[in-house]
């Protein structure tokens, strides 16, 4: 009998933290996040995209916008996806007025 083994790489992590998304997991979105940081695996556009996406769905504006300054910050380009789920959290945060300043 062989041994499968996961492997631990961007896609897996990207996937993972969309679910994390979908079940409004956003503390597990974010730990996710940070385990690539800690492992040394690359944090593209798609899983900053996936945990925007979970804190907006977990109604958690700060640490979306968190994400959102971090993608800025470390040069990568957030497309309008990052942005709809960042103003969505605000929104669901009951925090219009940061919303605004998103458009």
């Amino acid at each position: 009998m062989s041994d499968t083994m996961l492997v631990q790489d961007t896609i897996s992590y990207n996937i993972a933290v969309t679910a994390c998304g979908g079940a409004s997991n956003w503390q597990g979105g974010l730990h996710l996040l940070d385990g690539m940081s800690v492992r040394n695996i690359f944090q593209d556009s798609v899983c900053h995209n996936a945990a925007i996406g979970a804190c907006e769905a977990g109604h958690r504006w700060q640490p979306a916008l968190n994400l959102l300054h971090d993608m800025l910050h470390a040069k990568a380009t957030p497309a309008a996806v990052t942005y709809s789920s960042a103003i969505a959290a605000c929104e669901k945060g009951s925090h219009w007025q940061l919303a605004l300043k998103l458009l």
